[in-house]
């Protein structure tokens, strides 16, 4: 049953496994981005550490609260906490280096902002259960419904964005140059 100390150990480890494979999608999408970068040989051991970091802070927290120190499952609901908050973090970065690198494709941009609506929903969605408990059969809804959107427009960028279809439309030389110059005319 739901109530089992079974079903709770399975539920939180293939959260967790799903969590992992969140952050090696993000991963994943930092190595694609700056592949041509003076920083690309930096980035999986950067994120290797950063992974080893989440585990080494949620197994602080875990450590700290005595009465739980063999409780399995909350140390997994502790790294989950964790995890949301830095794929959170890392995707927003993750669109920082898209802006300033210009991603090159719209199926690489609706890729990522998949995994943040993931992401961001999850641990708005921890957030709004600490700050309001009583919410919390609601909320209870929020995470498949995140997960859903995701594969949702995952599966909307593989079957109706070309390969090669840029991110965004450049603009016309004559139309660069003259907003151009309203910039500096403004400033």
């Amino acid at each position: 049953g739901y109530n089992t100390a079974t079903y709770t150990y399975f539920y939180d480890t293939a959260d967790a496994i799903q969590n992992i494979i969140g952050y090696l999608l993000i991963a994943s999408f930092f190595v694609y981005m700056f592949r041509r970068s003076v920083f690309g040989p930096y980035v999986r051991p950067t994120l290797a550490i950063f992974f080893l970091l989440i585990v080494v802070v949620s197994g602080a927290v875990f450590v700290r609260s005595a009465e739980h120190f063999y409780e399995y499952s909350r140390f997994v609901v502790e790294f989950q906490q964790n995890m949301f908050f830095v794929g959170v973090l890392l995707t927003f970065l993750l669109w920082i280096a898209m802006s300033y690198l210009h991603a090159e494709s719209r199926q690489f941009v609706l890729l990522v902002s998949g995994l943040g609506i993931y992401f961001s929903t999850h641990a708005a969605n921890y957030a709004l259960q600490y700050l309001v408990p009583s919410l919390a059969t609601v909320l209870a809804k929020v995470p498949p419904l995140a997960y859903t959107f995701m594969v949702a427009l995952w599966f909307y960028t593989f079957w109706r964005v070309p390969v090669g279809e840029p991110a965004v439309e450049p603009a016309a030389r004559g139309e660069l140059k003259e907003s151009l110059v309203k910039v500096q005319l403004s400033a």
